[in-house]
């Protein structure tokens, strides 16, 4: 179904508004690129992920601190980025972020991941894209996707065993729009292949 993924996340803003306040958090919404920001997917499945990545950027942000979500519209794709001020992902358990229940280690200042962030990968990989991690302890940490403006009717099956292959690659428009970042290198999502 296509839908308009600005409407999405302001709606998803909106559910949040209580969680926000308790913790007196702001949350910034910049998008870039051109005006359109419809997309063709699972509209409660990315709403499912909109949340999870939300409610988790509120968690581990400081009480009064700010989150933001940055999008970015392409031709053919569009960009989504949240970001917590929280204590930041240590680099020992970055590889391992998007494993189904892991937790993390018990050492650094940020013990496990929250929500679990393997369901959002999920619900993305079953879209024919990526999700990706970037973390400095200290700083915070950012999530992100793209999702392609159009997708296969067979992204339920094809497109979601082809997205978890270990040869895939992420799409060239998320590696151009992280360039020069400030933050370290991105961990994808991507898995082995199934024989």
């Amino acid at each position: 179904m296509i839908f308009d993924l600005k409407a999405l996340v302001e709606d998803n803003l909106r559910g949040a508004k209580s969680i926000l306040a308790s913790k007196n958090i702001h949350a910034e919404v910049d998008w870039s690129g051109n005006d359109n920001s419809r997309i063709m997917g699972d509209i409660p499945q990315i709403g499912r992920a909109l949340r999870n990545l939300i409610t988790n950027a509120i968690k581990y942000s400081p009480q009064g601190g700010i989150i933001r979500i940055q999008g970015h519209c392409g031709s053919k794709t569009v960009t989504l980025e949240v970001t917590d001020q929280g204590s930041g992902i240590i680099e020992e358990d970055l590889p391992y972020i998007f494993d189904r229940f892991y937790r993390g280690s018990s050492k650094g200042t940020q013990r496990g991941s929250g929500l679990d962030p393997s369901i959002v990968a999920s619900i993305i990989e079953r879209h024919n894209s990526h999700m990706g991690v970037r973390s400095r302890v200290g700083t915070g940490t950012t999530f992100l996707f793209e999702l392609p403006r159009s997708i296969s009717g067979r992204v339920h099956a094809e497109a979601y065993v082809r997205s978890r292959c270990v040869n895939s690659k992420p799409f060239k428009g998320l590696a151009q729009t992280l360039q020069g970042s400030a933050f370290e290198p991105v961990r994808w999502t991507t898995r082995p292949c199934p024989l």
